[in-house]
């Protein structure tokens, strides 16, 4: 008999065999999908006594590696090797989901329960939490590695996180710390010579997370004070100073307190490479939806200040990926960049510090003829940002003069032209599960760096994420194509090349994110929305694509070139081409196929990124508002894991800064029911505690824990604070905020 038939007959009796038989032979896997439940069976009836014998070790560790054989030739039969890295698919998905239950689901029930169910649903629910915190200590010890113990810590943090009280959640932990001591003190150990895969002191300190975080406030200009609107993309008076000043004032902090990472760096005439990463959405309006330009000037400025007073040389490197909304329609990184005004900021911190510290008095001409340019933009009636869509005045070279007057020091990319890296890092079960395979690509540029500055757009709602801010913003380091929402459509069986032409087969604007969504009826569901905002909403968005017609030559070429773009990226991905590599070609040629129907159609550019703005707009308010029809795997818990997935990967932050001159509430990133003034400056030492002390200064109420999504998908996987006596907080004034779990 093969050990594959042993490990059989120990996890599967007679009858099981049987129904696992049958299953096969009418299509289906039984064998495969009770793994998980049958090894749950034995850990359940072995912990029901709240003491393990040395036979009930044995024999739940034999019936553990039974498993995993069993588990091993299963999944090859299914075309994924464990250790692979194969695309992500629907069945990659199912494949990696049954690992994680194979060792998560007694502590933390199965998938379906977003890794919060199990015995860590009993123990926040139940008046007595002392025999389910036995049994989790038996759970935890009897991990089928120490690395999956590890993991089931995490996941005990996060789901002591939505309790809201922190005094509890300690208490909570040191209840689970005590039994761990007494089961790891039992002579069972000793007796079947196993070594413990978890010890007491490595419980405590996965248990620790120390995050420091400091705040100023600021006061925004007078003309956009109670809009209910997002900043405008234009520059605006004093708002560059009041910004830096509030850099300055959080940078000093974290600097005191010995966080700041430039003084980490040894003096030296070598330039530090700086990767300074912003978040660029749609870009058609400003702040929250997109970086403040004026906090991205800031943070380089009083960078580039600090680094020279301690004899530092950084090079700062200013780039994102847009969202996949622009992919099909050819809108760049680099056009959004420059429309949105963070183009103009970061150069402009560069010219000023190379007219002030150019190695030669030709470099610093040139850099005072730079910033000429700039300012008399910023000055004009009305004023606009150089090299944006309005500026009507710089040449092409103009735009190469500046950047490189401003190269020593500050350069901007696109990360879609500098490219990716790819990172296939230990996921482990939970991980893969979660995001279907273990690739990544990362931006090149993100991944190189000496150094990696975050400076994110504001805390806000988000349609899918529930919630939006630095953490979200880790997204634009991605590749589209292995993206949060790539994978979630992944997972629905469909793929991100969907998107392509989506807009021509709805016959509308709207059709694109609801492609994207896997919204198939948005034109019934809007029929349902009474809201006159949303309604008024979709009426636009099907004016504005009316409108489109009056380019019909454009038009054609546009849908001409998309539809057959399509077919050739069709045709690429049945030879087995990855996702990213068509993605890649999808924002190569789409802009090719969009300077051609410009070229034929003067103005079609500018009325085709209108009306998918629009759309976008009419689709997120109605959708807010019926947020029940988004399929499960794309929103809330299960986006949420995704993107705190984002925060475990190698090249983290060294500095996080996040300016929040509003905050939208309602629908996101790119429309909202309402934007409130906020007027705050955050920087800290990651992105989920500069979240979270983001929306606890706003104001808003309630346990950011349970509704921030991607800030619990970030401590399910070890990353964040569990409570706000986890975050240092430098404060610089005093808020009518009170801070209470």
């Amino acid at each position: 008999m093969s050990h594959t038939e042993d490990s059989v007959r120990l996890i599967y009796n007679t009858w099981e065999r049987f129904l696992n038989a049958q299953s096969e032979l009418f299509g289906g896997d039984r064998e495969f999908t009770e793994l998980s439940n049958k090894l749950d069976e034995v850990r359940s009836k072995a912990f029901a006594d709240l003491k393990l014998t040395a036979p009930e070790v044995e024999i739940l560790y034999e019936k553990l590696e039974a498993v995993a054989k069993l588990y091993s030739k299963l999944a090859a039969r299914k075309g994924i090797a464990v250790g692979s890295s194969p695309p992500t698919s629907k069945e990659s998905f199912r494949v990696f989901r049954e690992d994680a239950e194979i060792h998560f689901q007694t502590l933390a029930g199965r998938d379906r329960e977003h890794y919060r169910g199990g015995l860590l649903g009993e123990l926040t629910k139940a008046s007595d939490p002392d025999l389910v915190a036995r049994r989790m200590a038996l759970d935890i010890l009897t991990s089928a590695t120490t690395a999956i113990a590890f993991d089931k810590v995490n996941l005990l943090r996060a789901q002591l996180s939505l309790l809201g009280d922190g005094a509890r959640q300690r208490g909570m932990i040191e209840l689970v710390g005590r039994h761990l001591r007494e089961v790891s003190a039992d002579p069972v150990w000793s007796a079947s010579g196993r070594a413990l895969v978890l010890r007491l002191e490595e419980f405590e300190s996965a248990c620790r997370f120390e995050s420091c975080v400091s705040v100023h406030h600021v006061r925004l200009p007078a003309e956009v004070q109670g809009t209910n609107r997002m900043l405008p993309n234009r520059p605006l008076p004093g708002w560059l100073a009041e910004n830096r000043t509030g850099v300055h004032a959080v940078l000093a902090d974290l600097r005191s307190a010995g966080k700041l990472f430039l003084e980490r760096i040894e003096p030296s005439e070598r330039p530090r490479n700086v990767a300074l990463k912003i978040e660029l959405n749609m870009g058609m309006e400003g702040a929250p939806s997109v970086t403040d330009p004026a906090t991205t000037y800031a943070v380089i400025a009083e960078l580039l200040e600090a680094s020279s007073a301690r004899g530092v040389y950084l090079l700062f490197t200013v780039g994102d990926s847009n969202g996949i909304e622009n992919a099909p329609v050819g809108r760049t990184t680099m056009d959004i960049m420059k429309d949105t005004g963070n183009y103009h900021a970061a150069l402009k911190a560069g010219l000023e510090w190379a007219a002030d510290r150019g190695t030669s008095a030709d470099a610093r001409e040139l850099a005072l003829s730079g910033l000429g340019k700039i300012e008399f933009l910023a000055k004009a009636s009305p004023p606009v940002f150089f090299g944006s869509a309005e500026d009507r005045v710089s040449s092409p070279r103009d735009l190469e003069a500046v950047e490189a007057a401003a190269r020593p020091w500050v350069v901007c990319v696109d990360y879609d032209e500098t490219g990716f890296r790819t990172v296939e890092p230990d996921l482990g079960p939970l991980g893969q599960a979660v995001w279907g395979t273990r690739e990544f690509q990362i931006a090149e540029p993100w991944a190189s760096a000496d150094y990696r500055v975050h400076v994110s757009r504001g805390v806000s709602n988000h349609l899918f994420a529930g919630w939006t801010g630095a953490l979200k913003g880790l997204v634009g380091l991605h590749a589209l194509g292995l993206r949060p929402g790539d994978q979630g459509m992944n997972q629905r069986g469909e793929s991100p090349l969907d998107v392509l032409s989506a807009v021509m087969q709805a016959g509308g604007f709207t059709g694109l994110p609801a492609r994207r969504a896997g919204v198939s009826d948005f034109a019934g569901l809007a029929a349902r929305c009474d809201n006159a905002e949303c309604r008024s909403a979709v009426q636009q968005s099907a004016k504005q694509w009316q409108d489109l017609s009056s380019f019909a030559s454009g038009r054609k070429i546009w849908a001409a070139g998309a539809a057959a773009l399509e077919a050739e990226l069709r045709k690429l991905r049945a030879e087995g081409t990855s996702e990213t590599v068509l993605m890649a070609k999808m924002r190569q040629r789409t802009r090719a196929i969009l300077e051609d129907a410009e070229r034929e159609a003067p103005g079609f550019r500018a009325s085709l990124w209108q009306g998918v703005s629009d759309g976008t707009r009419a689709f997120i308010l109605t959708m807010w508002r019926l947020r029940d029809h988004l399929p499960d795997a794309m929103r809330d818990e299960r986006m949420g894991l995704r993107i705190g997935l984002l925060s475990r990967l190698p090249h983290q932050a060294d500095l996080v800064v996040q300016g929040l001159p509003k905050i939208g509430l309602g629908g996101g990133p790119d429309a909202y029911f309402e934007v409130r003034d906020a007027g705050i400056v955050v920087a800290g030492t990651d992105e989920i505690s500069v979240d979270l002390i983001a929306i606890q200064e706003a104001g808003i109420g309630g346990n950011p824990w349970a509704f921030n999504h991607p800030v619990h998908g970030a401590l399910q996987f070890g990353r964040g604070p569990m409570c706000w006596e986890e975050v240092r907080v430098l404060r610089r004034q005093s808020t009518a905020v009170s801070r209470a779990n």
